[in-house]
């Protein structure tokens, strides 16, 4: 993201990774509350110093936000309170399936936090810092949505018909050279790849010490069901833009040394869908991933989605719904 933000044309960018907030938190209970009021203090100082320096009026700010559960978010939504909030889809019709249930999770521990936040913490931060972390805060004016109304915010913007092979493949070609590096690389290699071509799409699997476990058994079960399908075709395995990678490494030498198809594994940090619309893939596997959805409406591939994966999410019901009407191998 930092090299096609660096080559957008923006006059500056502010990247909250270095930010205190987004430590490691090592103290204890009672200390933290403590330590996280400097880390808003001195964060929230850094953010508007930034703002000087750019000639940023706060009246003028628009925040730009996919995803409204992380604490950058929080926190910026509290420090700019006359932003105006601008929502737009984590992925193609992601958002609009899970955001009932998900809203409802998120905001929890904001409409009831602990009395220490609602009387002590969060006081102080608002003095302090300036910061307004109260439930009021995390809103939205406007939200941009690929597939249905938006729950988040208080205005829908349909843009749906942006959405189109014609048009992934011109995003992908607007990127900056090093992004498109790695995917020519591979584009190379499956020149002459076997068909069928599918797609194995991993989640960040340190998210859950049962998801290499369930790809893996998911891998093993398919290759034995579906062997007069797939037996002679390749596979391509791509990790989530966000994994760590630790588990991912053990489960690419699992498959090295249990699979015999071809095996073509990439680390591109793009998102499945630019990669789909130049690749075409016959079959894309993968558990209740928000690339399905799209991978089905713009028939880059067959979308399946994976019975031992999708077992892990049993207990949240709106999960169905993102990969309903799709086949389960």
């Amino acid at each position: 993201m930092q090299s096609i933000i660096s080559t957008a044309g923006f006059d500056g960018d502010l990247n909250v990774r270095d930010f205190l907030l987004m430590r490691t938190r090592t103290s204890g209970a009672l200390r933290w509350v403590f330590d996280s009021v400097r880390s808003y203090i001195l964060d929230a100082r850094k953010v508007r110093q930034w703002m000087r320096r750019n000639n940023i009026d706060a009246n003028d700010v628009e925040l730009w936000v996919d995803d409204p559960i992380h604490l950058p978010t929080v926190f910026m939504l509290g420090a700019l309170p006359a932003a105006r909030r601008i929502k737009f889809p984590h992925a193609f019709n992601y958002d609009e399936d899970y955001s009932p249930d998900l809203k409802d999770k998120v905001l929890r521990p904001w409409r009831n936090p602990t009395w220490i936040r609602r009387f002590f913490q969060w006081p102080l931060i608002r003095l302090l810092a300036g910061v307004d972390l109260r439930i009021a805060r995390l809103r939205y004016d406007a939200g941009y949505t690929f597939h249905a109304p938006s729950c988040w915010s208080q205005e829908s913007r349909d843009i749906s018909a942006l959405v189109s092979a014609d048009a992934l493949r011109a995003t992908f070609l607007s990127l900056p050279r090093e992004v498109r590096e790695e995917f020519n690389q591979l584009e190379k290699q499956l020149e002459y790849a076997q068909r069928p071509l599918i797609v194995l799409l991993l989640f960040g699997l340190d998210a859950h010490p049962a998801l290499r476990p369930a790809y893996e058994a998911s891998v093993t079960r398919i290759l034995k069901e579906r062997r007069d399908e797939i037996a002679d075709g390749s596979l391509i395995v791509k990790i989530h833009p966000s994994a760590r990678g630790i588990e991912e490494e053990k489960f690419f030498s699992w498959l090295k040394e249990n699979v015999r198809q071809p095996i073509f594994i990439t680390k591109m940090r793009l998102n499945f869908e630019f990669m789909g619309a130049l690749v075409r893939p016959d079959y894309v596997l993968a558990g209740p991933c928000g690339a399905l959805p799209l991978v089905q409406r713009l028939a880059t591939g067959k979308p399946i989605v994976l019975r031992e994966v999708m077992d892990l999410f049993a207990d949240e019901p709106t999960v169905a719904k993102l990969v309903e009407g799709m086949e389960v191998w």
